[in-house]
């Protein structure tokens, strides 16, 4: 709660959402529908499963959990896809 990123504060739900909405689109103009989709529910879950240990190991997250996080989701992403060619 006192970190430099809590000044910065969470960001509101449907900014949340549009910014999903937005990468899914590009991810379907990019590839098609079932990959991207699968593609963003297992970046998704990922990133859950590693907030569910950051919970659990240190009480919350920090900056370097978060760029973890998008690290795997990134690792993810690209495994999908890699996968499905």
């Amino acid at each position: 709660s006192d970190g430099l990123g809590a000044g910065a504060g969470r960001p509101a739900g449907g900014q949340v959402a549009l910014a999903l909405l937005l990468g899914l689109l590009v991810a379907v103009l990019a590839t098609a529908l079932l990959p991207a989709l699968l593609a963003a529910l297992l970046a998704g879950t990922g990133a859950l499963v590693l907030l569910g240990v950051a919970r659990r190991q240190i009480g919350g997250y920090t900056g370097d959990v978060l760029g973890a996080i998008q690290q795997l989701a990134e690792i993810l992403v690209l495994l999908t896809l890699v996968s499905l060619l």
